[in-house]
């Protein structure tokens, strides 16, 4: 028979000393990891919260009889990033007209566009280039959780068919705009019909001007992949505010919203500035007093007071060199006096120019 190890004056073993701490360390570990759930918890809310928009409107709320979807019938892959979509869709308030609702709720009949946030009190754009300003005190933005925001004051560009409306309201989210630059064909962008997204790419530039024109009108336009709505709303892959779609189908790019936007925070105003130069856009042409190939804006009229001259070719502004289809867009980044680098009897010099308001 096996003698016991236990001295006789002990009671019985009941536990082992290396399990009770294996026990309490593996307790420490469970406390641990429930405090590592719940923090992970918390961070995520914070998250939520941010993306979250914060509601300062009037206190009742429309429904809109829409879903939004996304088109994948032409381009495979055609789903935008969530954040992108759900930061895009935070930054926009769609028109609705009250005179065509049913009571509280919205049918694609009342639609009349989708307007871009541009600051945290309220500033929005949209392009409507027949807008009815005689209708516009039955119009009103209502954001994508159905909350309503009467429009305070609207101001309309004829220029470029945008109007810009500023909502009752604050800590809106605006949107952001692209480097201009990486917008050319073969850029694949998403156009926002109604609440349905679409897969589409930049096409070539069409002309749109001939003859003699203003140089601060675009000379070109780009085309549109794809069958899109007027008045679709055109966002970057990276969630930017690059235009609207005409009706011929086309891209009007909002670079010049992007230029407006500071007067506009500052005065409530857009201002419209010109250099009043007519003419045409010229290729490598040579000049009986010089050898050198020229190419730029050549000036045949000018339409209001300026340190340039009939005959003159603008071939840079602000030392950077010009094409037809960027002219306009220089000349409205431009600040109010900026450089043009002229062609003037064979000779090439830096000419100081003043911009004017424009119509």
């Amino acid at each position: 028979m096996a003698m016991s190890k236990l001295p006789p004056h002990l009671p019985p073993q009941t536990c082992s000393v290396d399990m009770r701490e294996k026990v309490l360390k593996l307790k420490w570990i469970f406390i641990y990891v429930v405090l590592g759930i719940v923090s992970g918890a918390s961070a995520a809310l914070i998250v939520l919260a941010w993306f979250s928009p914060f509601v300062s409107s009037d206190s009742y709320q429309y429904f809109v009889k829409q879903t939004t979807t996304q088109n994948t019938s032409d381009i495979p892959h055609a789903i935008p990033d969530p954040v992108v979509q759900r930061q895009v869709e935070f930054r926009v308030i769609d028109i609705w007209d009250t005179t065509k609702a049913h009571g509280n709720l919205f049918t694609s009949e009342s639609h009349i566009g989708k307007a871009a946030l541009l600051s945290s009190d309220g500033w929005a754009v949209f392009f409507s280039p027949r807008y009815n300003v005689a209708r516009s005190s039955s119009f009103v933005g209502v954001d994508r959780q159905g909350v309503k925001y009467t429009i305070e004051k609207i101001v309309l560009d004829k220029h470029t068919g945008f109007v810009y409306l500023k909502f009752k309201g604050n800590e809106f989210r605006a949107i952001s705009f692209p480097n201009w630059n990486d917008v050319q064909t073969g850029t694949g962008l998403w156009a926002l019909e109604a609440n349905t997204w679409k897969r589409t790419m930049v096409g070539d530039a069409q002309t749109v001007l001939s003859g003699t024109y203003d140089a601060a009108e675009p000379y070109s336009k780009f085309s549109i992949t794809g069958t899109m709505a007027p008045q679709s709303l055109l966002i970057s892959d990276q969630g930017h505010f690059v235009g609207y779609i005409d009706e011929e189908g086309r891209v009007v790019l909002a670079w010049t919203v992007q230029d407006h936007v500071s007067v506009l925070l500052e005065k409530g105003v857009i201002q419209n500035k010109d250099v009043g130069w007519n003419g045409s856009f010229v290729i490598d042409i040579t000049t009986p007093s010089s050898p050198e190939v020229v190419s730029g804006f050549y000036i045949t009229k000018l339409t209001a007071l300026s340190t340039l001259k009939i005959g003159d070719v603008v071939s840079e502004i602000q030392h950077q060199a010009i094409s037809a289809d960027t002219l306009a867009q220089q000349i409205s980044s431009a600040p109010d006096q900026f450089t043009a680098t002229v062609w003037r009897g064979g000779k090439k010099s830096d000419i100081l120019v003043k911009k004017t308001m424009g119509n």
